[in-house]
């Protein structure tokens, strides 16, 4: 009994009167300091009065690939063309912000992404996942790191059991 008055205890109701939703997780609105669920969490979703300055839109200039703030009220055409006329907007800038790295493997133009990148940890060279080895992309840390674990194998004395069991190959 007493966990279930526990239970009972926990989130809050929001504030909206046609919802009144027992939410564990709730909202609170940064204006009218009201709490609510999931779905009326916006200013526009709860009709919040007191949101007219905070209410903020980013517009994407075409020209610059910058951000254009609109302001509650303000005219989407007077806000961009006053942007266009301003020195903020730069042709230039729009192909170094859209502009996709490449693989620096010669003869490779494959885009690198998010996804498909790997950055070697030899050299610390990003590379696309075709020339992700060693070996692919002319890694200059390879041999030093493959005579330091030759090395270091000779030094304790394991580099002739190797040898012996046929496993020495990949390190050569």
């Amino acid at each position: 009994m007493e966990a279930e008055a526990d239970l009972l205890g926990m989130g809050q109701h929001c504030a909206m009167p046609d919802c009144k939703q027992l939410d564990f997780l709730p909202f609170k609105c940064d204006c009218c300091s009201r709490t609510y669920c999931l779905s009326h969490r916006t200013y526009t979703a709860h009709s919040c009065i007191k949101a007219g300055a905070k209410t903020l839109d980013v517009l994407p200039c075409p020209i610059c690939a910058k951000g254009i703030h609109l302001r509650a009220g303000d005219d989407p055409n007077l806000v961009f063309d006053r942007h266009v006329s301003s020195s903020e907007c730069d042709p230039a800038n729009y192909a170094r912000v859209m502009r996709k790295k490449r693989c620096p493997v010669p003869g490779c133009r494959q885009k690198l992404t998010t996804i498909n990148n790997y950055t070697c940890k030899a050299c610390q060279q990003t590379v696309c996942l075709k020339h992700r080895l060693d070996n692919d992309h002319a890694c200059p840390g390879k041999s030093g790191a493959a005579v330091g674990l030759l090395s270091c194998l000779q030094d304790r004395g394991l580099l002739s059991c190797l040898q012996d069991r046929g496993l020495l190959s990949c390190l050569q």
